[in-house]
C-alpha cells in the first residue's frame, strides 16, 4: 500500500494542499506529501496521530476501530467537510 501511495508524492497532478495558489513551489509540496505518508504509515502501524491527537502507542485492532469512530462522529471533522 505505502508503495503505491509514495508514487503520488512525486505525480506532478497531485495537490496536497486545499489552496490554489501557484506561487507554492514543488519542494514545499513534495515535503507536505512525504508528511501525509508518514500519518499513513504510523496510522497502518496503529499509532494514533491526526485531528487533536498527540501520538501515542500502538492501539489494538479494538482501539484503533474505537479511534476511528470517534473522529467519524466529531463535529469538528464533520464541519469541515463543508467549510473549506
Amino acid at each position: 500500500l505505502m508503495s503505491v501511495l509514495e508514487t503520488f508524492v512525486h505525480d506532478p497532478l497531485v495537490e496536497w494542499t486545499k489552496s490554489s495558489s501557484r506561487d507554492r513551489s514543488r519542494h514545499d509540496s513534495t515535503t507536505r506529501g512525504k508528511e501525509a505518508l508518514e500519518k499513513i504509515q504510523s496510522r497502518l502501524e496503529g499509532v494514533v496521530v491526526g485531528v487533536g491527537a498527540a501520538p501515542s502507542m500502538p492501539l489494538s485492532p479494538q482501539g484503533q476501530a474505537r479511534r476511528l469512530v470517534e473522529e467519524a462522529v466529531s463535529l469538528s471533522n464533520l464541519g469541515s467537510m463543508y467549510i473549506w
